[in-house]
């Protein structure tokens, strides 16, 4: 792939005691040392992701087993559940979401603070100890509370709390394991385990049906959610496992300093004087020496570690610009984009440009929680109670969705590519929203109950299969020191969609399943608009704003003058944009 087509290009500037101080690249079968102004040619690579560290496999690992576990007991099981323990109320089970929800943020935003000013691992450990207690707590209210619901209100709040720590701490570690340019290829990776995981989940849970008589009671959904929380507990213990020391060097910066970005203090700038490749800033192209050659100018990067040097601006320009989608940057790019933006100018007067991108996928995201919580508890009573399926017949659907869902999200990373991340986020978006007013027509209609599984279906896997695309979005424009407070917007995103299932119950009492549906598709249509906005006002497959990338190539321009002045006069120093 062509992640790592630079790889070669851009890895001396890791190591500071590095012979090489100059940053060229050496070639394997020639030693000569490349001019500084030679374009070196992309020279092709297969993708070296057998390099991952444990972090990056303990989590795919606790991916699809965490997830495998919870579509067992919390996709269609648990709704149905709570519909039948409550004689067929929705309220109830827009009530019980939204108490999912509250925990979950309530966890989540200390949870995102703690992790980023200390360890991620040690939260994670927190997971582990809250999650075995949620576990505890749900086996008895199904075999020692005689099914109550007020005790599996408390369960679930417990799990709520458990899914707060670990997503949160989870996320920001998982996304500080995996060197520049390869996130979309992981977080790909891992949304496709989680539809995997949430295949696994309705395929165990279509045999146990089948094997109990295939009927909705109340007992046969205890039993076969009692087995999902078996299957959650080898996932559970894994969090206890993941380590900090496991993240590269330029993503361990946040145990340094919460500020991180900020200019180094003068005590700092003189130990650098002393200890490090360069200065802050050094005279760029200095005057040649008798033997002919220029030694190439170094910049270190504010806020990244010393060995974070880089040999010229044209080097910096390269790592800004570099992509997910185009040749894998080097160590140093996330820091470099950080330092790069801190005078840009503010988008509509309120947001700073380098923070266009976060905002506004986090409004699609929040819009879009809202949207989807109305229905996607009100989904499996629609099946029951609308189509009257059988339990054998919803984990069926709850089976194939999945399953297209991951094939969708391999082509969309594939045409992202070709086509951009936002705009293959709004084209499946848009499809998907189709299938949802397909659905609501057909179901007036009276049509069949297997068109309008089939229009479900493609619906659900439409809908959901942008999630790595619009995750790496987020994650490649957000500095890593931060990446544990932006990770909280999932459990605010849990939040809102868990207040609009309550919401969805009270629509649901008044009007009916199709007029929730009908709302449904609505804000799911507005959810697009800010990727919509985005799209048009930033080039996220840069992974930077239009104008700002602009200003780096005047930038260069000013570099390049300046280097032109400096051979003439060694007096002169270069200007900085």
């Amino acid at each position: 792939m062509a992640q790592d087509e630079l790889h070669e290009v851009t890895a001396p500037s890791s190591t500071a005691g590095d012979s090489n101080q100059l940053g060229t690249p050496t070639n394997a079968t020639s030693q000569r040392q490349r001019d500084p102004t030679e374009i070196v040619p992309d020279e092709p690579q297969q993708h070296q992701h057998h390099h991952m560290n444990r972090n990056i496999r303990f989590t795919l690992f606790y991916t699809i087993i965490a997830f495998a576990g919870r579509s067992i007991w919390n996709q269609s099981v648990l709704a149905t559940y709570v519909f039948l323990l409550t004689n067929e109320n929705p309220e109830a089970v827009g009530f019980i979401t939204a108490v999912m929800g509250i925990s979950q943020l309530l966890a989540s935003i200390p949870t995102g603070y703690v992790a980023d000013k200390y360890r991620r691992d040690v939260m994670l450990k927190v997971a582990s100890a809250v999650g075995l207690l949620a576990i505890c707590f749900t086996l008895l209210e199904m075999y020692a509370s005689q099914n109550s619901y007020t005790f599996l209100v408390v369960a679930l709040a417990i799990w709520g709390v458990f899914w707060g720590i670990a997503n949160t701490s989870l996320g920001a570690l998982f996304a500080d394991s995996i060197a520049d340019g390869d996130r979309s290829y992981y977080f790909t990776q891992r949304s496709i385990l989680i539809n995997l995981g949430n295949t696994v989940g309705p395929s165990m849970a279509l045999a146990m049906f089948f094997f109990l008589g295939d009927h909705w009671t109340v007992h046969d959904c205890a039993v076969v959610m009692s087995f999902g929380q078996a299957v959650c507990l080898p996932a559970v213990l894994l969090l206890a496992l993941f380590s900090d020391d496991e993240v590269p060097a330029c993503g361990q910066e946040r145990h340094n300093s919460a500020s991180a970005s900020e200019v180094p203090s003068a005590q700092q700038q003189e130990t650098n004087q002393q200890g490090s490749l360069a200065d802050m800033i050094e005279p760029l192209l200095p005057a040649s020496p008798a033997g002919g050659q220029h030694q190439q100018p170094k910049i270190q990067l504010i806020g990244c570690p010393e060995a974070d040097v880089v040999e010229n601006s044209a080097d910096v320009e390269n790592d800004l610009l570099l992509n997910d989608h185009g040749t894998a940057p080097s160590s140093s790019s996330s820091c470099a984009q950080q330092s790069a933006e801190e005078n840009v100018e503010f988008f509509f007067c309120c947001v700073p440009k380098h923070r266009v991108a976060p905002v506004l996928i986090s409004m699609a995201d929040l819009t879009s929680g809202l949207a989807s919580g109305m229905s996607i508890r009100y989904f499996p009573i629609f099946f029951v109670k609308r189509l009257h399926l059988s339990p054998v017949h919803v984990q069926v659907l709850y089976l194939l969705a999945p399953l297209l869902q991951a094939c969708l999200m391999r082509s969309g990373q594939h045409f992202s590519k070709q086509y951009g991340r936002c705009q293959v986020t709004v084209a499946h978006k848009w499809i998907g929203i189709t299938f949802m007013m397909l659905l609501v027509i057909f179901a007036h209609l009276n049509l069949p109950a297997w068109i309008i599984c089939v229009v479900y279906v493609l619906r659900t896997a439409f809908m959901n299969s942008t999630t790595p695309l619009t995750k790496s979005v987020l994650m490649d424009n957000v500095p890593t020191h931060e990446r544990g407070r932006w990770s909280v917007l999932e459990s605010v995103n849990m939040f809102s969609w868990s207040g609009s299932a309550a919401f969805g119950g009270f629509l649901v009492s008044l009007h009916g399943l199709l007029f929730n549906f009908c709302v449904t598709a609505t804000m799911q249509f507005l959810a697009t608009l800010p990727v919509i906005a985005l799209a048009l006002t930033v080039n996220v497959d840069e992974g930077r704003v239009n104008s700002t990338a602009g200003g780096l190539q005047q930038q260069q321009s000013s570099v390049a003058s300046s280097s032109e002045q400096e051979e003439r006069s060694q007096s002169a120093r270069p200007t900085r944009d």
